[in-house]
């Protein structure tokens, strides 16, 4: 994915791998400005499309396709690649054209976004039309995100208070899926146009309709470049996908924000949420754990397919116990020494006798150092020497092997002669005591982690609307 971004022309001079792997940062100020361009939406919106693809390759290798897709905000246009209906090679320069138009309007025209930990119907019982704002995001039966203009927004909050509800502030730009940025759906739908559409592969659900999309290219494209300023019905959504059948969901992009909000959505009702990515743990252990629950649910896997192209690796011509290499201080110095202990060095120097005052007088003779070693290094005798130490290694460890029998065959013959003996009275045999084997104690129990959450801290945690929803695809098999 990387390698093919460098060549889209919507990238040049701006290339997408640099800002996702930039090179090392030793200031702060380094730090902070890679990390504000990785964020930016026309960076960050491809960034996540890359990753999804990824991840949708690897599923597809195992031979996992999915009966139904989905997205969140951003991420419906990711499902609509991954199903066929727009080219995949057309999604990173789609997405950043949909993250550039985004921050245009955002910078047009100031608004605010608040997340509101209750059900949209009590939310909106409480929203009168003169308040101007709306549900941008129904994401869960206990979420929601109201979106509007920085003083419609503070009014809200004083509003929502007074009835006994919290609300918290989000980090974001402007008032996405909000009239407040409804000037960007033309000239993203214009771009639309410029795409070639397809009307097969696996149905795709839609934010703004909770419904499956239209075949017509025409009606998709409106319907997608529409989504920009309509609220994310994401709640209805999944609700409209599992009463269709599906039941295994499948979160196909960076983090696991989805499947708790999949499972939140269907908390009671038979279904299974996995994520591929977990930003908690390192490595790929999310992904395995992903694959690894697929695999619990009895979902058909083709496992091989992700070792092909790696070469096992040829075995050695021979194998030769205990070989090491000598390096460093021991180089050129073979062990046991040829004197066995004796030829070691003692733990102190000799202790040397003070030199009487005719000694003191002597002129000590100037020594001269030896002449430097020149001409070829004959290197067989390195080599040698090398093999001499393997060999003395093996004697050595040969040595020991036969000490350690040795000394088991004697402790069998004295508990066999000690198991004969006539026992003390009042003491049992220890014969006897040998044949029992001893009783492991039992573990302890291992106590649960004393981890407390609190509901608005978990709410408001797995929030996407936290940075204007750029979340994957959730690609759905069933």
């Amino acid at each position: 994915m990387w390698d093919e971004a460098v060549d889209i022309e919507e990238f040049a001079g701006d290339r997408l791998d640099r800002a996702v792997f930039p090179p090392p940062a030793f200031t702060d100020d380094d730090r902070a400005q890679q990390f504000k361009t990785l964020t930016a939406m026309e960076m960050a919106q491809p960034a996540i499309a890359a990753v999804s693809l990824g991840f949708l390759h690897l599923l597809r290798a195992l031979g996992l396709e999915a009966d139904a897709m989905a997205g969140h905000s951003f991420g419906e246009l990711s499902a609509l690649a991954a199903s066929g209906r727009i080219e995949e090679k057309a999604l990173l320069a789609t997405a950043r054209k949909r993250g550039e138009l985004m921050a245009e309007a955002a910078a047009s025209k100031e608004g605010a976004m608040i997340a509101v930990p209750s059900d949209a119907e009590t939310v909106r019982s409480l929203i009168d039309p003169s308040d101007d704002v709306v549900i941008a995001n129904d994401n869960a039966p206990t979420e929601v995100v109201l979106a509007g203009s920085e003083s419609a927004i503070t009014n809200i909050m004083a509003k929502l208070k007074s009835e006994g509800l919290r609300s918290i502030r989000l980090p974001v730009a402007s008032a996405f899926h909000s009239h407040i940025v409804a000037d960007s759906c033309d000239p993203f739908h214009d771009h639309l146009a410029e795409l070639k559409w397809s009307d097969g592969g696996p149905e795709v659900y839609a934010n703004k309709t909770a419904d499956v999309y239209p075949k017509t290219p025409k009606a998709a494209r409106r319907l997608l470049a529409d989504q920009l300023a309509s609220p994310v019905r994401f709640r209805e959504m999944i609700e409209a996908m599992h009463s269709s059948g599906v039941t295994h969901f499948v979160e196909v992009g960076p983090g696991r924000i989805l499947t708790k909000l999949v499972g939140r959505c269907l908390e009671g009702r038979e279904h299974v949420a996995i994520s591929l990515d977990d930003k908690k743990v390192e490595g790929l252990r999310a992904f395995w754990r992903g694959i690894g629950a697929l695999a619990a649910e009895g979902v058909s896997m083709n496992l091989l397919a992700l070792s092909e192209g790696y070469q096992v690796p040829e075995a050695p011509a021979e194998a030769k116990p205990f070989e090491i290499m000598i390096t460093g201080f021991n180089h050129d110095r073979p062990y046991p020494p040829q004197n066995g202990a004796a030829g070691r060095a003692g733990p102190n120097p000799e202790e040397v006798a003070e030199p009487t005052s005719e000694a003191r007088t002597v002129t000590p003779e100037v020594s001269t150092p030896a002449p430097p070693v020149t001409g070829d290094v004959d290197h067989s005798v390195a080599a040698e020497i090398h093999r001499a130490t393997i060999e003395a290694h093996r004697r050595y460890q040969e040595l020991m092997a036969d000490s350690h029998r040795s000394f088991l065959d004697m402790a069998a013959v004295a508990l066999g002669q000690a198991s004969t003996e006539a026992p003390v009275e009042g003491q049992a045999p220890t014969g006897a005591q040998l044949a029992q084997p001893p009783q492991e104690a039992a573990a302890p129990p291992i106590p649960a982690p004393n981890v407390r959450h609190s509901p608005m801290e978990e709410t408001l945690s797995s929030s996407p609307a936290a940075q204007e929803p750029v979340v994957p695809a959730v690609a759905t098999p069933v």
